[in-house]
């Protein structure tokens, strides 16, 4: 109970008896005067901007305090107000191992085109997904499985997602804009949804539940391509990806290496661990193979 409302109130509750309009118990008094103080308690707001976040610091969560304090380091200030100015005017932000579990704090720092966080305890991105003017997110190495939050973010150009829990990709159909796609060890068996696109350079899936790569056949603008440690067998969809330079066949169950013979300008090929009966290079010279 706070001293300096409680004797305003009481006075006026005597007034209000003494004017004999109604007779109340002391103990309804009593309740009548809590709730009262009760609501006229401030009310924290939910904080949106990261000012607001660092001046609530003490009442957060503790995961949310902790990158509160990551992010306070990372301005050089302990001046909220200085660092949310800081922050807002950023483009590029690495936040690389520093144990961060909660984003909630990023929210608002709706500039960053660039943001790092490989390597924390992140399970939760929806806070992300008011980044909208991202072009380049690594979140590798975190513990993420539900991508719904990037849908928004069709800016993005490089998306890094290797080393995570996820096995649904159907959120991120809509990011046609990506060239550099790396989804390596998660739990991925269907990349269906990745077909339209066709403006990817890089994909890398090794160490996922992929057996069927015939999606994968329209996306020709590809020099590296990475499907090691799946479960393939069939892979005449590739046969038509003749830019490829990079190309990781390893640790599957492939018996028949004849599509590949198109791909002239392959310098680095991995077939390491599958099924041949014969060990023969597709394409020349021979030394570009790793069996």
């Amino acid at each position: 109970m706070r001293p300096e409302v409680t004797p305003v109130l009481l006075r006026s509750n005597i007034r209000f008896i003494a004017t004999g309009m109604r007779i109340i118990s002391l103990s309804q008094l009593l309740l009548w005067n809590m709730a009262l103080i009760g609501s006229a308690s401030p009310q924290q707001t939910k904080p949106k901007s990261f000012a607001q976040w660092c001046s609530q610091k003490e009442s957060v969560s503790a995961g949310a305090r902790h990158t509160i304090d990551v992010l306070l380091k990372e301005t050089g200030s302990k001046n909220c107000q200085k660092a949310d100015y800081l922050l807002k005017n950023l483009t590029r932000l690495q936040l690389d191992r520093k144990e961060i579990s909660d984003l909630k704090p990023l929210a608002g720092l709706t500039n960053l085109t660039t943001l790092i966080l490989y390597g924390n305890k992140i399970k939760d991105i929806k806070p992300l997904a008011s980044l909208i003017n991202l072009t380049a997110l690594n979140l590798g190495e975190n513990q993420v499985s539900d991508v719904k939050p990037l849908v928004g973010l069709t800016k993005l150009n490089f998306l890094f997602f290797f080393d995570n829990q996820i096995n649904d990709v159907k959120p991120l159909a809509g990011l046609t804009n990506l060239t550099w796609l790396y989804l390596y060890g998660n739990e991925i068996n269907n990349v269906k949804p990745l077909a339209g696109m066709t403006n990817l350079t890089s994909l890398n899936l090794y160490g996922n539940k992929i057996n069927d790569v015939k999606m994968l056949a329209g996306m020709t603008n590809l020099t590296y391509l990475n499907l090691g440690d799946n479960q393939i067998i069939d892979i005449k969809s590739l046969s038509g990806m003749t830019n490829l330079t990079h190309l990781d066949l390893g640790h599957n169950q492939i018996s028949d290496v004849k599509p590949l013979t198109g791909l002239t300008n392959l310098t680095y090929l991995d077939l390491s661990n599958n099924s041949f009966a014969v060990k023969v290079c597709p394409v020349k010279p021979e030394s570009v193979c790793r069996f």
